[in-house]
């Protein structure tokens, strides 16, 4: 399992993060104000504050998905 802290910042920065988890065939989850919610759903990652950190937790490899994480890490 690998877990990556980062910050959004904005709503591009959500929605590259959802459209990369979606590519991904593996479960990928965002920790946030004590609630485990799907980073593959607009709905769950909209609903958080996202100038504030969050935990990006999964397991498997995803290219695309590295790159964003990287992109907004803390």
């Amino acid at each position: 399992m690998s877990e990556k802290k980062i910050v959004l910042g904005s709503i591009e920065g959500a929605k590259e993060l959802v459209c990369a988890a979606q590519g991904c065939d593996f479960e990928v989850d965002v920790c946030a104000n004590q609630s485990v919610l799907d980073a593959k759903s607009f709905l769950s990652i909209f609903s958080l504050d996202l100038r504030s950190s969050m935990k990006i937790v999964f397991e498997g490899y995803n290219e695309n998905l590295n790159r964003v994480l990287k992109k907004y890490a803390v």
